[in-house]
């Protein structure tokens, strides 16, 4: 029996098998606070916090090409915005699907490390210091089996490195684990962080982050063959001890959203539209940091589409704007609020079909308007986030 989730995800089957961090990016969903798509296919992204969506990706290999670094700097390594080398495979067997990924950063200790909401909206520092180590060589393996109507995922993430001499002395490890399960109408996942710890033993000596047990819950339900709602709540944390010895960052955060999507869709295109409300509130209770909250609620509204231009063009393009709701508040020792700023975002990405052998990236049109391969600056701003998949 043909499960309606499946229909749904399978309602572009040529733009499907494309399966990259620029495809996400491009329809609005990519980052720890992203939103919308969940009613275009899959994306092999979408595995890692909900494996059960392994059973909508295709086997494939893919690559995403990009840098690699120790640290969480200024240029943005290591965020969910930038793009870093990484990869891997799926492949399935009568019942079962198995495969493996390298190179994945955790969406929220990056997210931590790399400036969070506090650090974006409060002004704190604590959560930018250029010192601190990212993840290094991390490893997900993953494994599906069908029992019955039920199709079930697993997936196991760890990271462990540790650097002896110089500068750059640190010891770094995290793990964490995910599973989900899809009926015939209904999905649900869970992701559970079991905890992460970041040292620094070179330039800044006792400088240390330790990440919280953290966890997801999430689900979908198919209204109708259009028509999908679903729910998340999410929760992580961490703390950060300087190199003074002085714990500088009590973190907590804390996210729910509803939402609802519905899609119009052909044999060549696949529009969707839908709302989400999203309520995110991030603590900071350092004992040498004065108490900072920050506390966002917000409907963003959203639309998109993917649709096969040409036999080997792809084009998907996205807008959000948040609507009614859009409040943020900031309670320091300093202030009370913070500015309400305009929430218009569009994305922009293309992919390229060359047999079995797909590439795609995103395009500097989506958020400058020029689509151009320049800048003027000799910086190429014509595609970024580039990927590369081949299916078996």
């Amino acid at each position: 029996m043909k499960k309606t989730l499946l229909i749904a995800a399978l309602t572009m089957m040529s733009a499907s098998a494309f399966a990259s961090k620029a495809r996400l990016s491009a329809l609005g969903a990519s980052g720890v606070n992203g939103v919308g798509a969940r009613t275009v296919a899959s994306d092999f992204s979408s595995v890692f916090e909900a494996p059960h969506k392994m059973w909508e990706v295709g086997d494939q290999a893919l690559i995403e090409f990009g840098g690699t670094g120790v640290t969480y700097d200024a240029a943005g390594l290591g965020t969910a915005t930038a793009q870093n080398a990484e990869g891997g495979f799926l492949r399935s067997h009568n019942n079962t699907k198995w495969g493996a990924y390298v190179g994945r950063q955790s969406s929220s200790i990056q997210y931590m490390l790399a400036g969070g909401r506090l650090g974006a909206i409060a002004g704190t520092t604590a959560l930018t210091d250029t010192s601190l180590r990212r993840l290094e060589n991390p490893v997900n393996l993953l494994y599906g089996v069908k029992i019955g109507d039920l199709e079930w995922g697993f997936n196991a993430y760890y990271a462990a490195s540790e650097r002896k001499t110089g500068t750059s002395a640190n010891k770094k490890e995290a793990m964490g684990v995910s599973a989900g399960v899809r009926a015939d109408r209904w999905n649900a996942d869970l992701v559970v962080g079991l905890g992460a710890k970041v040292e620094d033993n070179g330039a800044n000596p006792n400088q240390e982050f330790k990440g919280t047990t953290s966890v997801k819950i999430g689900g979908e339900y198919a209204v109708n063959d259009d028509l999908l709602t679903y729910a998340s709540a999410q929760n992580f944390g961490g703390k950060l001890t300087n190199s003074a010895n002085v714990e500088s960052l009590d973190m907590d955060h804390m996210g729910f959203e509803l939402g609802a999507e519905s899609k119009i869709k052909s044999d060549v295109v696949h529009f969707f539209y839908g709302a989400a409300l999203q309520s995110i509130t991030e603590k900071n209770k350092a004992n040498a940091a004065p108490v900072e909250k920050v506390e966002v609620l917000r409907l963003p509204l959203y639309f998109g589409f993917e649709a096969d231009a040409t036999s080997w063009l792809v084009l998907r393009a996205s807008l959000r704007q948040n609507f009614l709701l859009n409040s943020v508040k900031v309670s320091t020792a300093a202030n009370s609020d913070a500015n309400n700023d305009d929430s218009t975002t569009a994305a922009l990405g293309a992919g390229f079909k060359f047999g079995k052998l797909l590439v795609d990236g995103s395009m500097s049109a989506g958020t400058t308007g020029n689509l151009n391969f320049n800048d003027g600056n000799g910086v190429n701003s014509f595609m970024s986030q580039v990927a590369a998949t081949y299916m078996f």
